[in-house]
């Protein structure tokens, strides 16, 4: 029997409890006067589940991390996709898509970078000629 942190089940239900909990505490988690968009609601969903896989065992194996991962990178892609309505909402895609600072992704194909530009208008100003 394997024991119950490495357990797939226990990881699934433990991921989905994660998923459900968070955008009860959206709110909580942000700053003071940050409305709950549905990016910052994505964004504290991600965090939580980010937070919980911070803890897992070092023992896991990638192969039961992998699904875990797919899981954290929907999530990504969802808030990514989900326009920003406010200026929290684009900082909040900046932390994530940067992988809280660590790198940036593409600038020319990111979805984080392509929605920079066309909010700021900077391709208009940066056109080639």
């Amino acid at each position: 029997m394997k024991p119950v942190a490495q357990s797939p089940a226990l990881s699934r239900r433990t991921a989905l409890a994660c998923l459900l909990v968070a955008p009860a505490t959206a709110q909580a988690g942000a700053a003071p006067g940050v409305e709950t968009t549905p990016v910052m609601a994505l964004f504290a969903q991600y965090m939580t589940f980010r937070a919980w896989m911070n803890e897992l065992p070092v023992a896991m194996s990638d192969k039961d991390m992998e699904p875990l991962y797919g899981q954290l990178c929907e999530l990504e892609a969802e808030m990514m996709a989900t326009p920003s309505q406010s200026a929290a909402d684009f900082a909040a895609k900046a932390i994530v898509d940067s992988a809280e600072g660590d790198f940036a992704h593409d600038w020319e194909n990111s979805v984080f970078w392509r929605e920079a530009r066309a909010l700021t208008g900077y391709d208009q100003h940066h056109a080639s000629p």
